[in-house]
């Protein structure tokens, strides 16, 4: 897997702070990395409030914020979803989200494998 290390860190910042602040005290925020059809997967799971079904499909457009997160007085712009979005696919990757109200919500970001070139080959 070749990816930036730069945008990777901004990336998995933004998920893993949202998680947070997203998650209750006493709530759980989990980081899994593994391998996947795709190439290499990295999860960041939280037992926060999760996201209505009808969010789910705009939730990586620039400056949406859902409602529970407008009106539970959390801060934000909107844009950090879409950042995320924006850098992974731009490494080749893709994002997704599975969440369930009440729950909590899984962020996942795949990258492809790409065979290491061999200098001289």
């Amino acid at each position: 897997m070749c990816i930036d290390p730069d945008r990777s860190r901004e990336i998995f910042g933004n998920l893993i702070s949202n998680a947070l602040k997203y998650t209750e005290s006493g709530g759980t925020v989990a980081v899994t990395v593994g391998p996947c059809e795709f190439g290499a997967q990295v999860a960041v799971r939280d037992t926060g409030p999760g996201i209505a079904s009808q969010d789910l499909a705009r939730i990586f457009r620039k400056f949406y914020r859902t409602n529970s997160a407008v009106t539970g007085g959390r801060r934000g712009t909107g844009i950090g979803l879409a950042f995320v979005k924006a850098m992974v696919e731009g490494q080749g990757g893709r994002v997704y989200v599975n969440s369930t109200v009440g729950v909590g919500s899984t962020f996942v970001v795949e990258f492809p494998a790409h065979a290491l070139q061999m200098a001289g080959s």
